[in-house]
């Protein structure tokens, strides 16, 4: 089975993987790049929210509104992303997003949040969610988790066709062939010698 694109080394992902999948797992390295980014992204979007409130009621004011909008979704998306993968590093599930979640509506707990995700080193080796980002590619290329198994096999019988569908249900209907002993090692009872009674 080949690997997938968020399995893949980072320099061979594409933007939209590194940014937007919620699979695989996120070195620490490159989890403080992309939290910066997500910092100066919610940074001009605060400054733009700043600018259509001063502006409030003219065309300048609901352009910034409306750019801000926009800047706000991606930028939410990639901030989970980010940390459910960076969660994955840890061989923790996606739920522990929860607490990046509940850290920034607390303040001051969500820089001990950071400081951890920033300091914490992800599982050596492969575990749950895929192979170490941060450890030699060689060896792990091949690697896919068991719940992306089943994610891919699903969709392959998704995307079957309706003969591949007629052929996979023709041979989950074929008998169980058991061993059984030929005709020809049975004793022949007819060709057994009677014997021959005496006078």
């Amino acid at each position: 089975m080949s690997t997938t694109p968020e399995y893949m080394p980072w320099e061979e992902q594409s933007l939209k993987t590194k940014l937007f999948t919620f699979h695989g797992r996120l070195s620490r390295r490159h989890y403080i790049y992309l939290t910066i980014l997500t910092w100066v992204l919610a940074g001009a979007i605060s400054y733009l929210l700043h600018t259509a409130s001063a502006t409030l009621g003219t065309m300048t004011g609901g352009i910034c509104l409306i750019v801000a909008v926009i800047l706000a979704i991606p930028t939410t998306i990639i901030s989970l992303s980010i940390a459910v993968r960076r969660w994955h590093d840890l061989n923790k599930s996606w739920q522990y997003v929860l607490i990046n979640v509940c850290c920034a509506f607390a303040g001051v707990f969500s820089l001990f949040l950071y400081a951890y995700l920033f300091i914490a080193k992800g599982t050596p080796g492969k575990n749950l969610y895929g192979p170490n980002p941060a450890e030699p590619w060689e060896g792990q290329a091949e690697y896919v988790p068991p719940a992306v198994q089943r994610r891919l096999e699903e969709e392959r019988l998704k995307n079957e066709t309706e003969e591949e569908k007629a052929l996979r249900k023709a041979k989950s209907q074929e008998p169980a062939y058991t061993m059984e002993s030929s005709p020809h090692d049975q004793p022949d009872d007819t060709s057994t010698e009677q014997p021959k009674e005496k006078l």
